[in-house]
């Protein structure tokens, strides 16, 4: 099973609106096709799976929820019985602040799936 970064933007600039983004559980539904990965929900009896976000670069691209505001790390829930974090700022979801010129991986880490990781551009 791993995480996947849905939404997020492979690049933007420092003057868009910040960017919502979500993660989604997924598992690989055969394991001779490399792409073939479909949504999975968190188990009931797993409870809720909190996920970390983290940018590698917080002067080129922070992240931001409810209680967490431009910033990195972040934390995120992915409630029992779904298969991703909530999709808008406003439920407990995350956006990407864009605010240096420059290049940032945003991360997604969790126990027990493979990490998430995406390369962010910056451009002015």
């Amino acid at each position: 099973v791993r995480l996947n970064l849905i939404g997020l933007p492979t690049t933007t600039t420092t003057l868009a609106a910040n960017a919502p983004f979500y993660v989604q559980t997924e598992v690989q539904y055969n394991t001779g096709c490399p792409s073939c990965w479909t949504p999975q929900h968190v188990s009931a009896g797993a409870g809720p799976l909190t996920v970390t976000l983290t940018s590698s670069d917080p002067a080129v691209a922070r992240l931001t929820t409810v209680t967490q505001t431009s910033t990195s790390p972040v934390s995120v829930v992915v409630v029992a019985d779904t298969s991703n974090s909530p999709t808008t700022l406003p439920d407990g979801g995350v956006e990407l602040d864009a605010v240096g010129e420059g290049s940032a991986t945003v991360g997604a880490t969790a126990a027990g799936y493979a990490a998430a990781n995406q390369i962010v551009t910056v451009n002015p």
